[in-house]
């Protein structure tokens, strides 16, 4: 296999978090193996590695964009959803057959949602990831074909979190609400593994690591999971600085779609209860959201009359 072929791996991963680089997605793998050892569950690893092959193999036998292909534009979404489908689904024989199969719907929809949203200046990022994956679990669990893992999350109440909690405690929970909301977004479950990742932004890109370590969302049990606040970790590196130019006017846009983005998330929570993982959803709709109005205000200053 040429070097190309693990360079394009590797960047595939790193691209989780927008970035392009190889070392990055290494320590990316390195945040997965140490997640799959500490729950003895390795088809994590695999099956983010196979759906990470099988979408970067398919895009190029349907002859993709090149370019695309060598950033891991179109690899990262199948390494989610080989994460979330080893994720959320007990392992079968048959398990192997629906990731290669969601793998490459994963990157069809890749390419369908890139044409459709490039007009409006809109990235399709993980909009894909979450479609194909939802799909494939109301699929299966429709049929009835695997069954499904329903993870749990246990803690005390709000009140028991907040009153019975000293000031080094308070420190503690923060770091570790912030590498779990990093974890949880390639669906991890613990800080350890969300350090990792955030070791590796950090290599690549001083500036997005340090606006990752504001992103504390809270101490309460659902918080410190890492369940409520990582589609803001998303939102924040999107908003805030890949896709539009940093300045001080984008910060306090990036700090409205936050709000906006914490306020979907718990408006799911609380009101739309459903047997489908919000994965990064509410990240998604903000950004897509942003983009359309980025675009509709732009084309407005560009036809407005001048004074």
């Amino acid at each position: 296999m040429s070097r190309d072929f693990y360079t394009t791996t590797l960047v595939s991963v790193s691209q989780i978090f927008f970035i392009k680089q190889p070392v990055t997605g290494l320590l990316f793998l390195l945040a997965i193996s140490y997640n799959a050892w500490l729950n003895h569950h390795w088809l994590l690893l695999f099956g983010a590695l196979i759906a990470t092959l099988v979408a970067n193999s398919y895009a190029h036998f349907r002859r993709f964009d090149g370019d695309m292909i060598i950033s891991g534009l179109y690899g990262f979404n199948g390494a989610l959803t080989g994460l979330a489908l080893t994720t959320f689904l007990q392992p079968s024989q048959t398990l192997w057959g629906y990731l290669i199969l969601s793998a490459i719907v994963s990157t069809e929809l890749t390419a369908l949602f890139t044409r459709s949203l490039r007009p409006l200046a809109i990235a399709a990022s993980t909009g894909p990831f979450v479609l194909t994956t939802w799909l494939a679990l109301l699929l299966i669990d429709g049929l009835h074909l695997i069954p499904a893992i329903t993870p749990a999350i246990t803690g005390g109440s709000v009140a028991d979190t907040i009153t019975q909690i000293s000031m080094s405690q308070l420190m503690a929970a923060c770091i570790s609400t912030l590498f779990n909301n990093i974890a949880q977004v390639m669906l991890l479950n613990n800080p350890i593994s969300g350090a990792m990742i955030w070791l590796g932004i950090l290599l690549a890109d001083k500036r997005a690591a340090l606006l990752l370590a504001f992103n504390v969302t809270g101490i309460t049990p659902a918080m410190t999971s890492g369940l409520l606040g990582f589609s803001c970790v998303l939102t924040a590196m999107a908003i805030g600085q890949v896709f539009y130019i940093p300045s001080w006017r984008q910060s306090l846009w990036s700090l409205v779609a936050l709000l906006m983005t914490f306020g979907l998330v718990m408006t799911a929570e609380l009101w739309f209860k459903s047997s489908l993982p919000l994965l990064t959803a509410p990240y998604v709709i903000t950004l897509y959201l942003f983009g359309l109005i980025h675009f509709l205000w732009q084309k407005f200053r560009r036809f407005s009359p001048k004074s």
